[in-house]
């Protein structure tokens, strides 16, 4: 299994059923969102990565971008685009930390952010993880 299956699986847990996963190139992400139910997870393809190998295993590291978007009414202002980011910060926070406890991966200790506020059809905000994920390494 690959390091995205590996993120979907986590996101298809009991815990965060509820928001659809969305998996593409940073390019069509905004098409791909303004087509699904919202709030949902945004995984895009890795922006590089690491791949090292050590006592015969393959150990491989990618640098993804893992987001959590919702939308807030044409009208939103600076509130509420605050509460839904914030509210997004927190369900990625949860995502990550359900990440760590999956065993899938190496443990995640930091990360950096960036929120996004995007006017298309809705108005969507959220928040872009960059996370270094690293595999727990595979005889390859």
């Amino acid at each position: 299994m690959n390091i995205e299956e590996k993120i979907r699986q986590v996101a298809s847990g009991e815990q965060f059923a509820r928001y659809p996963y969305i998996f593409d190139n940073l390019y069509r992400i905004d098409e791909r969102i303004e087509s699904t139910a919202l709030p949902a997870i945004v995984c895009t393809l890795p922006a590089g990565g690491e791949m090292r190998l050590r006592n015969g295993k393959v150990y491989d590291a990618e640098d993804v971008l893992i987001g959590f978007f919702d939308s807030v009414p044409h009208d939103a202002d600076g509130e509420d685009n605050a509460e839904c980011y914030n509210r997004m910060k927190s369900l990625g926070i949860q995502f990550i930390k359900a990440m760590n406890k999956s065993d899938l991966f190496a443990y995640v200790e930091s990360w950096t952010y960036q929120v996004w506020c995007v006017r298309m059809a809705n108005i969507i905000t959220g928040v872009f993880f960059s996370i270094r994920v690293q595999d727990l390494g595979r005889c390859d």
